[in-house]
């Protein structure tokens, strides 16, 4: 009787050790979004605009107006305003340019899906949309044939 007392006590410290010591190293609560709070406020007008929100392209201006200066931000929200700077100014050639430099990044993918979707002429929406599925083969927007 004693030895199954103490093989009981045994695993019931073990196990209370075990929460203790996944208790202590858990991760903190994270973020929803790591980018500044006026970086996020700019990918939110862009939606707007590309919803065609009414108030949408006045929001986006204000939102960039709000960005802190671009040494302030670290390299992917720099991309995300740069991307929300060239939609707000409405040139397609730079835009593609933007889109499709290198090294792909979320904020080109996200100029890619703009000018496939939005883009002028039927022949821009189709290089956007080639070139989306050539380097995000395994994005949702390609997945089952998507993305036409």
């Amino acid at each position: 009787m004693v030895r199954w007392a103490r093989l009981v006590g045994t695993a019931f410290l073990a196990a209370a050790a075990g929460f203790g010591v996944g208790y202590a190293t858990r991760a903190g609560p994270v973020p929803a979004s790591r980018r500044p709070a006026a970086v996020e406020q700019v990918l939110r007008a862009l939606d707007a605009v590309a919803l065609d929100r009414r108030g949408g392209a006045a929001a986006l201006e204000a939102a960039l107006a709000a960005v802190p200066s671009d040494a302030s931000l670290d390299a992917a929200s720099r991309e995300d305003v740069a991307l929300a700077r060239l939609v707000s100014a409405g040139a397609p050639e730079p835009l593609w340019a933007f889109a499709s430099g290198a090294p792909p990044s979320p904020a080109r993918a996200r100029a890619l899906l703009w000018i496939a979707q939005r883009g002028e002429g039927d022949d821009a929406r189709r290089r956007a949309r080639d070139l989306f599925r050539a380097r995000h083969p395994d994005a949702w927007p390609v997945a089952d044939g998507g993305l036409r």
